[in-house]
């Protein structure tokens, strides 16, 4: 949050204040499968900023099936994310698929469509 606090996503409001802009939508979705990317649980085709690479998600090909399932922008070109890649948080030390059900949360945000969490720049696509 801007005000230095952390709060889940799930929890977060239309209106709140993101460090990177305020939040303009949430939805929940139902997912077999999702990794950790050290402190991260994210979907394999989630956008995080690489230095030296750019927008990357862990498999770049489920970012388009992604943005399709979810009525997003596919208005990256995300390279892969591999161990030891550095992100705004420092250099990723693990890659873990999670194998069960969960429900995970995307939130839009205005301006550039990034924000922070847990330090790692992230991006979700605008709506088509």
């Amino acid at each position: 949050m801007v005000n230095g606090k952390t709060k889940a996503i799930e929890e977060m409001e239309i209106g709140d204040k993101v460090r990177g802009g305020t939040v303009l939508n949430k939805q929940a979705y139902q997912v077999d499968h999702w990794y950790k990317l050290d402190t991260l649980n994210l979907t394999a085709g989630h956008p995080v900023w690489i230095f030296d690479k750019g927008w990357s998600c862990i498999d770049p090909e489920e970012y388009y099936r992604e943005c399709k399932e979810f009525g997003h922008k596919s208005d990256l070109e995300p390279k892969q994310i591999e161990v030891g890649d550095k992100t705004t948080a420092g250099e990723i030390e693990f890659i873990e698929r999670v194998d069960e059900e969960q429900e995970v949360w995307n939130i839009t945000v205005d301006n550039e469509h990034t924000y922070y969490v847990n330090g790692i720049l992230v991006h979700n696509g605008g709506k088509e």
